[in-house]
């Protein structure tokens, strides 16, 4: 690609979106157009007004932006290569507020931008591949590479049913294709099929960031409408009558534990290959009921199951949220994830986000709730992981470990590991519940991964459907 000495010169030479795609079209699929969902490339149609192809034999729609870090992003690719080109020309860098000047975008947006090229950058630098240094004038040589991020992606994809998804973390970590604390969390081969929530403000959020619909209601209600099959059966069954409170549970009796059940039946229906559920660790002190459902879990019939007790912090996410999860398969157990070392802590994630005001469109706004005993006047240290972030505080979250607040909705997100393009819906104490019930993204992406890893080396192993 030449140079271009000015943005002036960088749009002239790509004048339309059209112009933009003609160009990563010809670096991505130099030899023909191969479809990134099945690998075929002989029976590919061009849909003109999505500005994409549809393959023949998987019958799946694609475009250029397919498994990109332009996926799932409304911005033009005119605004992208811009944004790309200003990042690497400021050598001190370029502030939001002035790219959103430069480009015609909100700053929100810009910020969101922003952050996925440095991010996507530094995981390139990791790799040893190219990677444009500051000042260079030129629209980087790895333009291409950071549009595509399609080093070693798999073409099989596995197919995944989420059981109690809320607003996505967990499926967000088995699809990956986001940055966190710079790192970019590459792509995993799986598709969210089925999804289904009780929540009406969490399956909105949902749908605003996995770009796929989810079935809202009771999944006793709905299990007529999944799917024929899946590969892997993942899901966070409701975990709040274990959740200890003050010494207290009525894990015996709650009603939103026993839908554990709910998860068996959907395995007894798929027979998957792998399943994977997650709760709290306070399932581990209620031996009547954790009995029970370990009972059930190891009377699935051909599964061999494991319980793992998990340490969010020690997998990069900068939070001491310990989470047990039940992982079963055919023949077999993917392995435990290793853990990823250094620590990241709370000063660490959220030191940029220190002297900005509040900002309600990047949900950068907190609770002005008093002090309360316990739980309610717990503070944050910068140089340790957050202690857990909870779902029913009423506004009594963690005070920032240096200024006179409670922290905010975003940074809240952030300790959980969600990226900031991740957008919730809702008023502050919903929002508060998405964010305090999610699975953290990045720990389930680590999950996922051993899962990918076992099923890549793995024969398909069918049992028969109940």
């Amino acid at each position: 690609m030449g140079e271009y000495n000015s943005l002036y010169e960088l749009m002239e030479a790509f004048p339309t979106e059209e112009s933009c795609i003609a160009h990563l079209e010809a670096k991505r699929w130099p030899r023909g157009i191969v479809c990134p969902l099945c690998g075929a490339s002989r029976k590919i149609y061009r849909v003109k007004r999505a500005r994409g192809y549809k393959c023949a034999d998987c019958k799946g729609g694609f475009s250029i932006r397919k498994h990109s870090i332009f996926e799932r992003s409304p911005i033009a690719l005119r605004k992208w290569f811009a944004a790309i080109w200003l990042a690497t020309s400021h050598r001190k860098g370029i502030p939001s507020t002035q790219l959103a000047r430069e480009i015609g975008v909100t700053q929100k947006t810009a910020w969101y931008m922003l952050g996925r090229i440095r991010e996507v950058m530094g995981e390139m630098g990791k790799r040893g591949g190219p990677v444009s240094e500051p000042g260079i004038r030129h629209l980087p040589a790895s333009l291409d590479q950071l549009g595509q991020m399609l080093v070693g992606q798999p073409v099989q994809r596995y197919r995944v049913v989420s059981l109690f998804s809320g607003c996505g973390g967990m499926d967000l970590g088995f699809v990956g294709g986001f940055p966190f604390h710079g790192r970019y969390y590459d792509r995993l081969p799986f598709e969210i099929v089925w999804a289904n929530d009780l929540n009406t403000a969490a399956c909105r959020t949902y749908e605003a960031n996995m770009h796929h619909d989810i079935h809202e209601g009771d999944v006793a209600d709905l299990l007529d409408t999944l799917p024929a099959s899946a590969d892997v059966v993942i899901g966070g069954f409701p975990c709040q009558d274990v959740s200890i409170n003050n010494g207290k549970s009525v894990a015996e009796r709650g009603q939103r534990t026993i839908l554990y059940r709910a998860m068996i039946e959907v395995i007894k229906r798929l027979q998957p290959q792998v399943f994977v559920a997650e709760n709290v660790k306070g399932l581990l002190s209620r031996q009547a009921f954790h009995k029970e459902m370990t009972a059930a879990f190891n009377g699935l019939d051909g599964y061999a199951v494991r319980q793992r007790l998990y340490v969010a912090s020690d997998y990069g996410v900068p939070q001491r949220r310990e989470r047990l999860f039940i992982t079963g398969g055919r023949g077999g157990i993917p392995a435990a994830p290793q853990p990823q070392l250094p620590l990241v802590t709370a000063g660490e994630a959220l030191r940029d986000l220190e002297d900005m005001p509040e900002t309600p469109e990047l949900r950068h706004v907190w609770s002005r709730a008093a002090r309360s005993p316990e739980q309610g006047d717990r503070r944050l240290r910068a140089d340790a992981p957050a202690t857990t972030i909870r779902a029913e505080h009423h506004g009594n979250i963690q005070w920032h470990y240096r200024l006179p607040r409670r922290i905010s909705l975003r940074e809240a997100a952030r300790l959980q590991s969600f990226p900031d393009a991740f957008a919730f819906t809702g008023g502050m104490r919903e929002t508060e519940r998405q964010i305090g019930n999610a699975v953290p993204p990045v720990l389930a992406w680590h999950v996922a991964k051993t899962v990918r890893e076992w099923l890549d080396g793995c024969e398909p192993v069918r049992g028969t459907a109940t």
